[in-house]
């Protein structure tokens, strides 16, 4: 972050993350209020390939059906929010937790044994009270988030294929961008940010299931471009 108080008071406070550091600061945002309504102090932030704990119900549940999510859907918030230039246009990825299965169970407190409680139990269905428990966690948890940051913008960079030994656009995807958008699907209103300002970048050929910078060709010139001219104060 930069500016905003200390030696250089009139500077913008601007975040970038990437994963669950990007996730880290969209929980202030939702759950704690910096940012949102009147006061708020961040104005521009960049997430890269997150916030992949959006809701972590939806990424460790096991009830036996086979959820996907679709990023950008036509016709459907936010499609105020999605860069008409990706391509393609949307893309569907499962919510489920993958490579990062055995943090998101350390960090739920999931039980250590593989039982019921356990993020993607894969032995049975989990535990009612463990999915609740994972709601009541998320980013998205139906109770304390609020999603209206009329002082801050937000710029995402997500995956909507990766690149994979054959040179091609069909490796594995994980979490990332489907948990993402389970973030941004509540903001149906150009009023719920400063000036309308949300813009979802669909990132081809990700160098890996995250990777959205080394990407191929490379998209950090263009995300630190973004952030330079994005990262300006605005009123509070």
């Amino acid at each position: 972050m930069t500016g905003g108080s200390g030696p250089y008071p009139g500077g913008a406070m601007c975040a970038q993350g990437d994963s669950a550091g990007g996730a880290a600061y969209i929980y202030a945002l939702a759950w704690y209020g910096a940012g949102a309504n009147t006061g708020g102090y961040l104005d521009h932030g960049v997430l890269l390939s997150s916030p992949p704990l959006s809701d972590v119900e939806e990424g460790c549940e096991v009830t036996g059906t086979n959820l996907t999510v679709t990023i950008c859907p036509p016709g459907m918030p936010p499609t105020f929010g999605c860069n008409s230039a990706n391509n393609p246009a949307s893309w569907t990825a499962s919510p489920y937790y993958t490579d990062a299965l055995s943090g998101v169970r350390s960090w739920t407190q999931a039980d250590k044994a593989i039982t019921a409680s356990s993020c993607r139990f894969p032995g049975g269905k989990t535990l009612t009270s463990a999915n609740q428990a994972w709601k009541a966690m998320s980013i998205v948890d139906g109770n304390i988030a609020v999603f209206s940051y009329p002082d801050t913008d937000l710029t995402a960079w997500l995956c909507s294929c990766v690149y994979s030994n054959d040179n091609q656009c069909d490796g594995t995807m994980n979490n990332s961008s489907s948990q993402s958008q389970l973030f941004w699907q509540n903001f149906t209103s150009t009023t719920q940010l400063f000036n309308g300002g949300l813009l979802i970048n669909g990132v081809t050929a990700c160098n890996g299931d995250e990777d959205v910078s080394n990407a191929h060709p490379p998209q950090w010139p263009a995300i630190e471009a973004e952030m330079e001219a994005k990262c300006v104060s605005h009123p509070h």
